[in-house]
């Protein structure tokens, strides 16, 4: 009964010499031992559409049964994976109908988000079928472990409702109202697909209570087309939250002068916006940088608990500064001892070794900590230790300690740039605007150099 299986298939090798009458002939017949199978449905096809399935899609049948077997109970399986090695199969339910093999096509939707995301974009799936029976109450596999009575791919996308696209701009008074010209505004984003992070956001400095705004999405940009671009329902609005609509869009205004962060979510269709009262980032003008704010390191504001924290170039003294001024208001120093803050700041803020620093800093306080960086690494799913941070790959530094490099294998794998082998500085998110512990960085495989760079206003991760 547990006969090998024995596969026969007719190849074609000369054309007819006239067109044949179109016709949808009978898939190809597996046969084991003495069951007969055939795949069917959508996966003979070659491509599934879960949109229009909308229930029971059908995937198997069975042809015959000999008759030793009359007492038996045939059924299948179907493993569903990205990878042509089935390394992540997903063992999706199959229920029978008769002769014929049925999976729901919500679990094949469930499947496909936990695969490949929730992306419209056509998918490869590919599948394989496993027969089992049961008689007298037996189970077998039928044809061994390793039998499948069909297995191959199939092209597959699933619902969507709403179109998100890869970009969005900010259009308006305070940046522009010309199409060509916007895309020096660009909302920020995940590096995350963007059905499974509809997030974007973008910060901006308007000027005055007469600045007003919209969006306009890639397509708008490309085809140089208002046809796609958001708005507001109502010309003029000045909420600070509401809904983003594509019919008959209006401007909305920003009800005063201010820095403004703006979130939009393009699955919800929502915006929301926060006036900043803090400075979006600090200055740190001091002997390292001849005292020049806009040659100096930049601190960002870390919205989750109002400090200012980031690796910083640093040497002899050092001031915060909320821009190129030194105005009172606008300027804190060393307070009452080391760890306090003055403002304004008429004394300096001492560095005790020169070189690379991270700094904690809180206004509102008026504290900080120093602390002096002795040490730079990558640390990933790669590493020996598997993220454990005191196993990580240690970066060499240049002469003043302002840049840092490593060459490895990245293997595929996520990760991150720590310091002083603690998890209390770190480095994540984009590469190019990397964030204090932000998402694991990932998307490099093989061999490359990274490069952690401190010299210019932020810092900067290059993978080469």
């Amino acid at each position: 009964m547990m006969g090998a299986l024995a596969f026969t298939f007719v190849a074609c090798e000369d054309g007819p010499s006239e067109v044949p009458v179109q016709s949808n002939p009978q898939g190809p017949v597996f046969e084991a031992g003495n069951v007969v199978a055939s795949a069917a449905g959508p996966v003979t096809t070659g491509t599934l559409n879960i949109t229009d399935a909308m229930g029971n899609v059908e995937i198997a049948t069975v042809q015959s049964v000999d008759s030793i077997l009359t007492d038996a109970t045939v059924s299948f399986g179907f493993d569903y994976a990205s990878k042509s090695d089935f390394s992540d199969a997903i063992e999706i339910p199959v229920t029978m109908d008769g002769t014929t093999a049925y999976v729901n096509s919500d679990d094949l939707e469930t499947a496909h988000i936990a695969l490949f995301g929730k992306s419209p974009k056509a998918q490869t799936v590919y599948y394989r079928i496993p027969v089992y029976v049961e008689q007298n109450g037996v189970d077998y596999r039928w044809g061994g472990i390793d039998y499948y009575c069909a297995e191959g791919s199939y092209s597959e996308t699933i619902p969507v409702n709403l179109v998100i696209e890869d970009a969005y701009y900010l259009l308006g008074n305070a940046t522009t109202w010309t199409l060509s010209e916007a895309t020096a505004y660009k909302f920020d984003h995940s590096d995350a697909n963007v059905y499974d992070d509809p997030v974007f956001t973008y910060t901006v400095e308007v000027p005055d209570d007469q600045c007003y705004w919209k969006i306009a999405p890639q397509s708008a940009i490309d085809s140089d087309s208002w046809d796609t671009v958001l708005g507001v329902a109502t010309d003029g609005d000045a909420s600070l939250e509401g809904i983003l609509v594509d019919e008959n869009p209006q401007a909305g205004r920003f009800p005063e002068a201010g820095i403004y962060k703006i979130t939009i979510n393009m699955e919800e269709m929502t915006y929301s916006m926060k006036l900043y009262t803090a400075p979006m980032y600090l200055c740190t003008p001091g002997g390292y940088n001849g005292w020049d704010q806009t040659a100096s390191s930049w601190i960002p504001l870390r919205e989750s608990d109002g400090t200012y924290q980031g690796a910083i170039m640093a040497s002899g003294e050092f001031k915060l500064t909320d821009g190129n001024t030194w105005d009172d208001d606008k300027t804190w120093g060393l307070g009452d001892g080391v760890g306090s803050l003055s403002q304004p700041g008429t004394g300096n803020i001492p560095v005790e070794t020169d070189g690379l620093q991270w700094i904690n800093a809180n206004i509102d306080n008026l504290t900080y900590v120093l602390t002096h960086i002795t040490s730079v690494g990558i640390v990933g799913g790669f590493s020996d230790a598997n993220w454990s941070i005191d196993g990580y790959y240690e970066m060499t530094p240049n002469a003043d300690y302002s840049v840092w490099t490593w060459t490895g294998d990245l293997e595929g794998a996520e990760w991150k740039i720590a310091f002083n082998n603690s998890w209390s500085y770190n480095y994540g998110g984009s590469v190019d605007n990397p964030t204090f512990d932000g998402s694991n960085i990932s998307g490099y495989s093989g061999t490359h150099t990274v490069t952690f760079d401190c010299s210019g206003n932020y810092p900067v991760i290059k993978v080469e």
